[in-house]
């Protein structure tokens, strides 16, 4: 039987400066994109960190997954990142394909589902739209999404 080992990477803040994060799969990030994440994280703060690991050749860190969340905390004047370190590269390739490849969107139905949570929780609408980086009007359409009759909720398969 084979045995694994088990390395535990740490998380801890990083001058956004020690990083390098050049190595992203997706060539450009869409701008919009980088408005809306910076726009939740100005009102909820960084959620998840990145990942990153030693840059032996050239001191630092290389940037793994989180591209998007280093460019808005960048937008927003930040000079640090949460960040999770992984002691080596070993999963690099994995890690950034998983990253840009593997999510896949929420429908509409699941959205709403999402939305209707946050306002269960005490976010008005415009509150909700800043949280998600979200125009208004896509948070009230998915609201009125769950005033339809049921059959008419549920997702098409």
């Amino acid at each position: 039987m084979a045995t694994t080992t088990q390395t535990i990477a740490s998380v801890q803040m990083i001058a956004l400066s020690e990083i390098r994060h050049d190595q992203n799969v997706r060539q450009q990030l869409q701008p919009e994109e980088i408005d809306g994440l910076a726009q939740s994280i100005a009102l909820l703060g960084q959620l998840t960190p990145v990942s990153v690991r030693p840059d032996i050749e050239n001191g630092g860190y290389l940037l793994i997954a989180g591209h998007k969340r280093y460019a808005a905390l960048q937008q927003l004047g930040h000079s640090e990142i949460r960040a999770e370190v992984r002691p080596d590269g070993e999963t690099e390739a994995y890690e950034r394909a998983a990253e840009n490849l593997v999510r896949s969107p929420l429908n509409p139905y699941e959205e709403a589902i999402a939305v209707k949570a946050m306002l269960d929780r005490g976010l008005s609408e415009d509150g909700a739209a800043q949280a998600l980086g979200w125009p208004k009007h896509r948070v009230t359409a998915r609201v009125k999404l769950l005033q339809l009759p049921e059959q008419a909720q549920q997702p098409t398969r």
